[in-house]
């Protein structure tokens, strides 16, 4: 079985070289591409993930020269589909892979062999994806005026398509045939949950329900052998 795997990050160097030498003590053959929003830092971490990544890709960081909470509200989508929309395209246009596991830079993978349980779950059942929900979250609708004090019109049911973008599982087959990921829309500026779901649903087309495999049911829920919003538990 050959692995794929694309990271997007900011400034969790240090985090991700964790995952990364996790990963690659498990999966010494796993394609690693590292999507980087440049933080203008240089640290011995950082010359390390280079030298472990495959692919290692340097992008300008969105949120420069505007405040932290503007960036949250209004341009963390943009950042976060342009990194994984270039992880993927790239990972599709140069490998050929049978799973790709994908996370962002503040997930800690801390035991892999979890991940090779998840996949044997997805051939049992196949399964497409392995994804997490946010079930009884309120998110933002892209309606919604959060500097008006307009938010959280998008709540989340077991209907809701949303899901969360910090750790995920596909087929590699099933990947490759629809380029998932490689082109996310940002249909919601304000809730980049909704742009990974949306992009999921195209893929899926006609797929039936019962090939999606749930990881959580609710947000950040899932934590075997791996930890979401590692550096904000700390």
């Amino acid at each position: 079985m050959k692995l794929g795997c694309v990271i997007t990050m900011h400034s969790e160097h240090e985090l991700v070289l964790k995952s990364i030498i996790c990963l690659r003590k498990f999966y010494p053959e796993i394609v690693l591409i590292v999507v980087h929003s440049d933080d203008k830092l240089e640290t011995s971490a950082l010359s390390q993930i280079k030298e472990m990544a495959n692919e290692y890709l340097l992008l300008s960081d969105l949120s420069l020269n505007i405040s932290r909470q503007a960036f949250r509200l209004r341009f963390g989508s943009r950042a976060w589909g342009r990194n994984y929309s270039k992880g993927f395209s790239l990972l599709y246009e140069k490998y050929n892979v049978d799973f790709t596991i994908a996370f962002s830079g503040d997930t800690y993978v801390y035991d892999a062999s979890r991940i090779s349980q998840r996949i044997l779950e997805m051939q049992s059942n196949n399964y497409v994806c392995y994804v997490s929900k946010l079930f009884g979250c309120k998110l933002h609708a892209s309606t919604d005026m959060p500097e008006e004090n307009i938010v959280e019109n998008r709540p989340q049911d077991e209907n809701s398509t949303d899901i969360i973008p910090n750790f995920f599982i596909l087929d590699g087959k099933f990947a490759n045939k629809t380029k998932a990921f490689s082109n996310i829309e940002i249909t919601n500026e304000l809730t980049f949950e909704q742009c990974m779901g949306d992009e999921l649903t195209r893929a899926l087309g006609n797929i039936k329900k019962q090939q999606v495999g749930i990881l959580s049911k609710t947000a950040y829920g899932y934590k075997d052998g791996i930890i979401e919003q590692y550096l904000d538990k700390k």
